[in-house]
Order: C-alpha cells, then structure tokens, then sequence
C-alpha cells in the first residue's frame, strides 16, 4: 500500500521540528581545558550563538586536539548540558 503524500509531508515536518529542539539557543563562550583541567592559552575569546557553537568548538578541537571544550551560557553562566563538556578527538 502506498503512504499518501500528506503522511509523507506530515512526517518530514514533525522530523524537522524534533531536530530544531535540539538545536542550542543563546550565546555562548567557549573555553578549553587540557586534560589536567587547565585553561589553554587562546589568541581570542571564542563566543558563538546558537548552533554556531559546533564550527566554533570545531576550530577549538583544529588548534588544541586533545583539549577539552566546555560551552558557557554567556547570561546564566551553566554549562550546555547536551553538549558540554565536549573532548575533542
């Protein structure tokens, strides 16, 4: 038996609106730790919005590749529990 379109539509859009609740909102710094838990010396603060925070944790993980990357909300200073901390790989 064939699904009919509006199924189809009706799923893709019920798919999308679960990914865009894991997406993380509000602004975030990123900072990074060596595995003895000590801050690395970065050049700039990395601060990023929303789901910018993966390319930013991502040029983290580039430049410090065994660094721990915690992910700071900037108004309420927890840490984004879903994604922090993040080791790097």
């Amino acid at each position: 038996m064939k699904t009919p379109q509006i199924y189809k539509s009706l799923f893709s859009l019920f798919a999308l609106a679960i990914a865009g609740c894991a997406t993380p909102r509000g602004t975030f710094e990123l900072l990074a730790y060596d595995q003895d838990n000590q801050a690395l010396p970065m050049k700039v603060k990395m601060i990023a919005t929303d789901s910018g925070i993966y390319a930013a944790r991502n040029a983290i993980c580039i430049s410090h590749p065994q660094a721990v990357v915690r992910m700071v909300d900037i108004k309420t200073r927890q840490e984004l529990a879903a994604e922090s901390p993040y080791q790097c790989k």
